[in-house]
């Protein structure tokens, strides 16, 4: 796990790269090898977030439902998505990041773990991408990770789309059902060219399972970010994001 001093030094760094400063006080400290869920992205885009703050980056525009059954929380180095039963089928709780006019190439990822009533149907997490963060008009896609009754331990994981956005789900495709013991899921959705995303899985971040390659899906988008749903379902459900990365 990551491991930093409480203290947070309030005096700027000097110029010169050869001796401590105030800002290494509170920098993570290096022990031995570092697990890949804890590792820093490169953050080519500057719009990575490690979730390591106490409160929600007000870069992050929440896209809900109404009534709002959702309620996102920051804190112990994860982002946490609490959701109370009564969501309708299609309905998606987003968090999302305006892309800023970048352009493909794009892969966003994520690592996460969930909480869920024994073989519910269905919770869902995933990454996605979209046109707009106004709930309900639009086009969204993204992968999805989910419980499902027929799958004790595991889970089925698809790339899938939703031609309004966050809502009224239109396709999903290359779904996959995985046998899954691992405590975290790492997901990643690529953006390869106009028109074209491919969704990957990992139990790592190293090693990737393609679970669809070079989906033709009608989209152009201007923004990025992470989803989750109860999907109809009767019992609340919580999941945690370790991180979200853009590169």
């Amino acid at each position: 796990m990551r491991i930093r001093h409480a203290f947070n030094s309030p005096k700027t760094d000097s110029g010169d790269p050869n001796l401590l400063q105030p800002s290494h006080w509170e920098a993570d400290h290096l022990g031995g090898s570092q697990d890949r869920l804890w590792v820093p992205g490169s953050n080519p885009y500057g719009l990575d977030d490690e979730f390591d703050n106490a409160s929600i980056d007000p870069s992050w525009l929440l896209v809900d439902p109404t009534p709002v059954r959702a309620t996102w929380t920051e804190g112990h180095d994860v982002l946490s998505c609490y959701v109370s039963p009564g969501e309708g089928a299609g309905q998606y709780n987003a968090i999302m990041k305006p892309l800023g006019g970048l352009s493909y190439p794009i892969t966003i990822e994520t690592a996460f773990r969930y909480l869920t009533p024994y073989a519910y149907n269905y919770f869902m997490q995933g990454v996605m991408f979209a046109n707009g963060v106004t709930w309900g008009s639009g086009v969204a896609i993204g992968s999805e990770s989910y419980t499902n009754s027929g799958y004790a331990v595991s889970g089925l994981v698809s790339l899938h789309t939703q031609p309004t956005a966050y809502n009224s789900d239109g396709a999903r495709n290359g779904q996959q059902g995985l046998q899954w013991t691992g405590s975290v899921f790492y997901h990643k959705v690529v953006w390869s060219a106009a028109n074209t995303f491919s969704c990957y899985v990992s139990p790592d971040g190293v090693s990737w399972i393609t679970v669809d390659l070079n989906r033709a899906f009608t989209l152009t988008p201007t923004h990025v970010g992470l989803d989750c749903s109860t999907w109809a379902g009767g019992s609340a459900c919580i999941g945690s994001y370790e991180y979200f990365r853009v590169y």
